[in-house]
């Protein structure tokens, strides 16, 4: 089977169960991480990612360290029946097809004062994410540090100028060139740094933890 093939039954099988792998890149990071990124179906459909029994993102290098860990750990996991469903189906998949967050373009764009439609996309896909895991948590600090009003105008900017003009109620618009973003870059990369740290302080590496 091609890879494009393996690709298509993969991401099937993640619609499926409405379960994905995400990849995070980043400059603070040695090289990208795994997580997963799930749909409970047992809690009104929230979007969580899957945590440890202290409340720490399980990540990892390679996937089947997640697999493993899904495994050994069932009883911690949101949507226990349909998660370990979804693992044993793509268990068989020597690689994953995870859905790239590409943090590392937010953090060019902090730094050079200025975003481009694909950083705009990206800091919007962060700030969901982080706010999943805000809710997820019931975390008070780090809905703190998205509540900033730069990160806001950031995400209304986003969606009113890329999102709702490109999609809005078809399926498919043409796309759209974007204006500036003004704001207070200092300010804008102040908030978005920190929630950048505070997501990364609350990964837990699989790998590293096997080597100590």
């Amino acid at each position: 089977m091609t890879d494009d093939k393996l690709r298509q039954s993969f991401e099937a099988k993640c619609q499926t169960y409405q379960k994905w792998f995400i990849q995070l890149e980043s400059w603070r990071l040695v090289k990208p991480l795994i997580l997963a990124w799930i749909t409970d179906r047992t809690d009104n459909d929230a979007d969580k990612l899957i945590v440890d029994k202290n409340n720490q993102v399980v990540a990892a290098y390679d996937h089947r360290q997640l697999i493993r860990f899904f495994k050994d750990n069932k009883s911690i996991l949101p949507d226990s029946l349909n998660t370990i469903s979804w693992t044993n189906d793509i268990e068989r998949f020597e690689k994953a097809y995870p859905t790239i967050y590409n943090i590392i373009a937010i953090e060019s764009s902090l730094k050079s004062n200025g975003f481009s439609k694909a950083s705009v996309y990206e800091s919007i896909n962060f700030i969901n994410l982080f706010n999943d895991l805000a809710d997820q948590l019931d975390d008070p600090q780090l809905r703190s540090l998205s509540d900033k009003q730069e990160v806001r105008n950031l995400w209304d900017f986003g969606y009113n100028e890329i999102f709702w003009k490109e999609f809005g109620e078809q399926e498919e618009l043409a796309s759209v060139s974007i204006p500036q973003f003004q704001t207070d870059y200092n300010v804008l990369s102040s908030a978005l740094s920190q929630m950048i740290d505070a997501f990364i302080e609350r990964l837990v590496i699989l790998d590293d933890q096997e080597k100590n």
